[in-house]
């Protein structure tokens, strides 16, 4: 966000771009909804009542949100994005990396159907 906000182009800055503005509008709500499930999951774990298929609701769909979010940073920082020395390159490699960990599409999708199913 600072970086669309301090960044100039064709005498504007890019925030002022509506693109810019709703790429950061979609990675704020991708946000929130990871801090809100994660939330959750957390009041139930310290409740003792763990759901493992909310759980991988949860897991799910952070880290879709996380990917999300880091594939468009780099568009918003343009060609100094995809620099191995800046680092927005390194959350988005990393950011797969902890999608991988939190559990396959498959796993979590079988544990979401058990919850849905009964």
């Amino acid at each position: 966000m600072q970086h669309a906000k301090q960044r100039g182009q064709f005498g504007r800055k890019l925030s002022q771009f509506q693109a810019i503005r709703h790429k950061l509008a979609d990675m704020a709500v991708d946000i929130e909804v990871a801090r809100w499930l994660t939330y959750q999951s957390a009041i139930e774990y310290d409740r003792g009542k763990v759901d493992p298929g909310f759980l991988s609701i949860t897991q799910l769909e952070v880290g879709r949100g996380l990917v999300r979010v880091v594939d468009e940073a780099p568009q918003i920082f343009g060609g100094y994005g995809y620099m191995a020395e800046q680092a927005i390159e390194h959350c988005f490699s990393d950011a797969w990396a902890i999608r991988v960990d939190l559990g396959t599409k498959e796993e979590l999708k079988d544990r979401m159907a058990e919850r849905i199913l009964g």
